[in-house]
């Protein structure tokens, strides 16, 4: 895992960027952003799990 931290700290800090977006939204109960959110989301999952 040490061998690993730089891509660990990125990955980490890819995850903050994103809840911070997701928590904004939620905060300013942006449903329409939301919705869109994940919808984007599910489609790359759907995507990488072909």
């Amino acid at each position: 895992m040490i061998q690993n931290r730089e891509n660990l700290l990125n990955a980490i800090d890819a995850y903050q960027t994103q809840i911070s977006k997701i928590r904004k939204m939620i905060e300013e109960k942006d449903a329409e952003d939301i919705h869109q959110y994940l919808k984007n989301t599910n489609d790359i999952r759907r995507i990488l799990n072909k």
